[in-house]
């Protein structure tokens, strides 16, 4: 459409703020968001396309994030993560064993940090290296020292640094050492690039 309702959207710092750019060049309006995705601009109207360049589907009032709904009151996604079909692991963003620990996990945004982080997609979070997600060591390292957090964090940072040296593809092993204990992990990059830590245990 050439005519001069035509505008182009410009999202920038994280999609908490979006511009409409008309053809001349200027700025037709100007959204800003909370970290969650709340829309903070006064007297704003919802805009169809916005927060993370999602669209805004108003019969269900929430962000479409391409492969799910994502519902900015909440600070969640409406679905879990469309990656547990692949595997048949509850798993999310946030990091932790959903079955285990909190199911609301399997709907968090962005590892529960929107401010760092984003998920345009809804199939990984964006920001910091590869979305890495965790299936059951957590098991392994029940009654120990060791959180799961803390392991799974130093996991992360891992295959973070990893990944910023190596194109990582198919299946890959590494080790880890926290407060004096060794803990190997197998992980593997699944077809959307997740990465999926299967297990983990000490060594």
């Amino acid at each position: 459409n050439p005519s001069t309702s035509q505008l182009y959207m410009v999202s920038m710092d994280n999609g908490t703020e979006d511009a409409g750019i008309n053809l001349s060049g200027k700025v037709a309006f100007l959204n800003y968001y909370g970290a969650f995705g709340n829309l903070t601009t006064p007297s704003s109207t919802q805009p169809q396309i916005g927060f993370d360049g999602a669209y805004f589907e108003p019969g269900a009032n929430c962000w479409l994030m391409t492969n799910r709904c994502y519902d900015t009151t909440t600070g969640q996604f409406m679905s879990v993560d469309p990656s547990l079909l692949l595997l048949n692991q509850p798993y999310s963003y946030a990091g932790a064993l959903p079955t285990l620990y909190d199911p609301t996990e399997l709907y968090r945004f962005a590892y529960g940090d929107p401010a760092n982080l984003s998920d345009p997609t809804g199939l990984g979070t964006e920001g910091e290296g590869p979305c890495v997600t965790f299936g059951h060591g957590a098991r392994h390292i029940e009654g120990s020292e060791l959180s799961v957090s803390e392991v799974e964090d130093a996991i992360r940072a891992n295959i973070v640094e990893q990944a910023a040296s190596s194109n990582l593809s198919g299946s890959f092993w590494g080790r880890v050492t926290i407060k004096g204990f060794t803990v190997e992990f197998r992980a593997y990059v699944l077809p959307c690039g997740t990465i999926n830590v299967g297990t983990y245990y000490f060594r």
